[in-house]
């Protein structure tokens, strides 16, 4: 049995692209940025459901991304529910409020990771 193998001189084996990573904006240097707390972000969102819980621990890790589940599961541990039915009933609560910041443009969400969206803060805080 022969194996042959034909070699052609001008191939190039394909090279697979860079994976694409979104790039998340950066907030734009602003004077009074080192002023801008959470009861600021509490005056531009309202309480309104699980959004306070939500605001606060991203908050918190406002530099990082956070693990969406992770967030999610965070905040349904802390409410302590009664049993796993009223947990997934609170975790599903928690992310249609999650995927509604994330509609009005407050939260940033790339693949299974979340984060605030600084660029708008810094924005309405500015008004």
């Amino acid at each position: 049995m022969v194996i042959g193998i034909f070699i052609d001189p001008g191939y190039t084996p394909h090279s697979s692209p860079a994976p694409i990573t979104p790039k998340l904006p950066v907030p734009p240097p602003n004077p009074n940025s080192a002023a801008l707390s959470l009861a600021d972000l509490y005056r531009l969102i309202p309480e309104d459901g699980w959004n306070w819980p939500l605001l606060s621990l991203l908050w918190d890790r406002r530099e990082h991304s956070v693990g969406l589940w992770r967030l999610v599961n965070k905040i349904a541990d802390d409410f302590n529910p009664k049993d796993r039915c009223h947990k997934r009933r609170v975790r599903t609560s928690i992310r249609e409020d999650l995927d509604k910041l994330t509609r009005q443009g407050w939260v940033i969400r790339h693949g299974g990771k979340i984060q605030l969206n600084m660029v708008r803060i810094h924005g309405q805080s500015s008004l």
